[in-house]
């Protein structure tokens, strides 16, 4: 069967033929697969014990292995790929053939690079699964709430009556008046914690524990407790408190100010007590509590999550595009002309951070990096161009500009850009594709964004460029 499939192929599509491109893009698809169930099988959300979450790397792992696997799947791949190549043994090329060769790489690369939204997707998915929307509200509430009563750090208010005479700046007030009613700064209703999870919600549960202890309503706090421990139970963490224990030794009405400490995590230590007044008197108290909250806000986080980031998207479009600039001056030039016109794109990268690196506390430092690259282009296009006639003085010329020219435009515009905002207080404000204006950082964005048709047309007139050149005699 898969010789009749190659048959057809090198009669009928000899560049598919060529590509393996029937066989790499079912292993791609493979790929995306078994990355999708890795990510949402092997997720530091399964892991039993919350004790082990900051210590877990499965992730990582997973992520680590499935960039090799990949890279493994390319290496193949690319050896059979290499094995035929019509641009060295002077098969008769179409106008566009070298320019659909390439186009034809750097979407197989494309396919195996976007593997990253896949096992993002399915870290995601995981997170989503694990408790349905009404339970995990519950529980990002629960374990916030009871922040409260644990370790969350004091709001401070200004003392408006009194003013530093030496510096003008109002004193702190030695209350926290809340609703009318003052209370001591060390009071459990002055405790707050921001963006914890999220900002909205942050002080939505801030004014709803405040309104429990402003009311004294001890029947609400002890059920928080209790559910708080019941979850701190099923993620199997360690503590020595129990509902009532816990509400004995924190609530103290009604000016709640009078409390033991609560340790948020174990240390060792017999006794928990702090410098800081408002933590609370000595005790041996302790939950696991930082564990929790890091579970949680990771998990929220994962949910909420923008798969389709647009920087990772352009990000690995400019590395494929990189990649598969690197497979085809491969096809087109010897292994010896290859090899040395990465040599020499990397020494000339390396030469223009080091003008940079010497102008770093001279107004020319980015100047001299653009003039840098400049001139280094001037050089190459002339070698590429002027000695046309001479494949050996113009193939790595070409090679460098090949895989050079379609990083120019965003480079320089980064440069410039930083240059302008840096030196004379400007921000370059320009007009993007959404009719909306905005800073440099931004506009960078977009500018690689649009180069991107620059890129594809350069390498539609290049590619019948080298179609050219590869028929001039060896000399």
């Amino acid at each position: 069967m898969l010789k009749n499939l190659d048959k057809k192929l090198l009669h009928h599509f000899p560049l598919l033929w060529n590509l393996k491109f029937p066989y790499i893009i079912l292993a791609g698809i493979v790929f995306h697969i078994l990355a999708y169930f890795g990510s949402y099988f092997f997720s530091d959300f399964d892991i039993k014990s919350l004790r082990d979450f900051h210590s877990n790397n499965v992730e990582d792992i997973v992520i680590g292995f499935f960039a090799v696997f990949g890279g493994i799947i390319l290496i193949v791949w690319f050896l059979f790929y290499i094995r035929n190549n019509g641009l060295k043994a002077f098969y008769p090329k179409d106008k566009n053939a070298i320019f659909k060769e390439w186009l034809l790489v750097f979407c197989i690369l494309l396919l195996f690079l976007s593997a990253i939204f896949t096992i993002q997707k399915g870290i995601k998915d995981k997170a989503i699964s694990l408790f349905s929307k009404e339970e995990f509200s519950k529980r990002v509430e629960t374990v916030y709430k009871a922040g409260f009563f644990i370790d969350y750090p004091i709001e401070r208010q200004v003392d408006s009556t009194s003013m530093n005479p030496t510096d003008s700046v109002y004193l702190d007030s030695y209350f926290f008046r809340y609703r009318g009613k003052d209370f001591p700064w060390t009071s459990l209703i002055a405790r707050h914690q921001r963006d914890v999870f999220e900002v909205n919600e942050d002080s939505l549960y801030t004014v709803q524990t405040r309104n429990l202890l402003y009311n004294n309503d001890s029947v609400v706090v002890k059920k928080l407790m209790k559910d708080y421990l019941q979850i701190h139970k099923e993620h199997r963490l360690e503590t020595n408190l129990t509902a009532e224990k816990w509400f004995r030794a924190v609530y103290k009405a009604p000016f709640f100010d009078d409390y033991y400490a609560i340790q948020p995590y174990i240390s060792g230590d017999e006794v928990y007590y702090t410098d800081n007044i408002y933590l609370g008197k000595k005790s041996k108290y302790f939950v696991e509590q930082n564990e929790l909250f890091d579970y949680y806000r990771r998990m929220m986080s994962e949910q909420e999550k923008e798969i389709w980031d647009e920087e990772i998207i352009v990000a690995l479009f400019y590395f494929a595009f990189a990649c598969s600039l690197v497979v085809l001056v491969f096809r087109i030039s010897s292994l010896l002309h290859w090899f040395l016109s990465v040599v020499i794109l990397f020494l000339l990268v390396i030469f223009d951070f080091t003008v940079s690196e010497f102008f770093r506390e001279s107004s020319l430092r980015y100047s001299s990096f653009i003039l840098a690259v400049i001139l280094e282009l001037i050089v190459v296009i002339l070698l590429a161009f002027v000695f046309t006639r001479n494949k050996k003085l113009s193939s790595v010329a070409l090679n460098v500009f090949l895989m050079s020219f379609g990083f120019v435009i965003p480079l320089l515009f980064a440069l410039v850009s930083e240059l302008l905002e840096r030196y004379y207080d400007q921000v370059l404000v320009i007009l993007n594709f959404r009719d909306e204006y905005y800073g440099n950082d931004d506009s960078i964005l977009d500018v690689a964004i649009l180069n991107t048709g620059i890129i594809f047309l350069g390498m539609f007139l290049m590619c019948r460029y080298i179609r050219n050149w590869k028929a001039l005699p060896e000399n």
